[in-house]
Formats: C-alpha cells, structure tokens, sequence
C-alpha cells in the first residue's frame, strides 16, 4: 500500500483539544522515533477560522473577520484522518519543526509563521474554501444530473432554491 501521509496532505484532527480541526502535515514520521515509537506527523492547522465576509463590510472589519489563530502539534497518525486535498504552503522548517516544543518563545513563533503562511493565502478559492471553512458547518453537495426542460426550471433542494438546471440535494453533517 503507497504512503498518502505526505507533507501538504490536508488532514483532519479526530482527538484531543483541536479535534474536528483541519491542519496540513508538515513533516511525517512513518517509522518512529525512540521518543515516539509509533508513526506520527507534524501538522500545522486552524484552530479558529476566518469569519464570513460580504462585499458591503468595509476594510477595516473584514481585516477583522478574516483573521485566524493557528496552531503547531505533533499527532500519531491514529488521531488524523486525511483528505483527498494537498496544498502548497511553503511553512518555514527552520522555524516548524518537532523542536519548538522544548521552549515556549519558539513555539510561538512557529505557531506565529503558521498563521502568517495561512492568511497570505487567499481563502475563497475552491480547496482553499475547504481549508478555510469549519468542518462542523461544512457542507456535503451531492450532484444528480437530472434530465430537465427549459420550462422546469425548478429544482429540489432541502436547504433553499438553485439556479441551475442540475438537481443539487445538500446534506449538513455534524449539525
């Protein structure tokens, strides 16, 4: 079986305080260490997200609201989950790496270039949208291509109406 638990894989975190969390794996660790005698991986992730932004706030709120906190941690690849999205954040590993947690001021640091890597990217593309969205409100679309008529323009749609002329169904998960 290939190894799919890379650096830039986006994952998902399942246990302790950033659970339900999505991070990017930095470095992994396939064979363990002698500290750590288990496979294991380096992630670095969002822990609060940016808010949502519309076109009339001004600049001064959406510099607010598009801010987010990050955070750096080591998890055994029990506890992450991965997801078909890879991502190209070049994160300083000079700066990221499994020695910051010996000293306080360097932990910050790294957790300090997380953030600025996170917010220099533009959040409203599509996989960026993933990243960047709470997986508690995210939101499942399944597509079914329907044969319909100009006259039917109609959809059914559990939350709300479409405007195209595929069947769009979404289903909330975690709500």
């Amino acid at each position: 079986m290939g190894k799919f638990m890379k650096p830039g894989k986006v994952v998902l975190v399942l246990a302790g305080r950033y659970s339900g969390r999505k991070a990017v794996i930095v470095k992994n660790i396939d064979d363990g260490t002698s500290d750590r005698p288990y496979s294991h991986a380096l992630v670095a992730g969002i822990d609060r997200y940016p808010r949502k932004v519309t076109a009339a706030m001004g600049k001064k709120k959406i510099a607010k609201r598009s801010k987010i906190k990050s955070f750096v941690k080591v998890y055994n690849y029990n506890h992450l989950m991965p997801t078909r999205y890879s991502v190209d954040i070049p994160l300083d590993k000079t700066v990221v790496n499994k020695d910051v947690f010996r000293d306080p001021a360097l932990k910050r640091k790294a957790r300090r270039e997380a953030k600025v890597k996170f917010e220099e990217r533009p959040c409203r593309l599509s996989l960026s949208m993933f990243l960047f969205t709470n997986f508690s409100r995210f939101m499942l679309t399944i597509t079914l291509l329907l044969p319909c008529t100009k006259t039917d323009t109609r959809l059914a749609r559990i939350s709300g109406s479409s405007r195209s002329c595929d069947s769009k169904f979404e289903i909330g998960l975690f709500q």
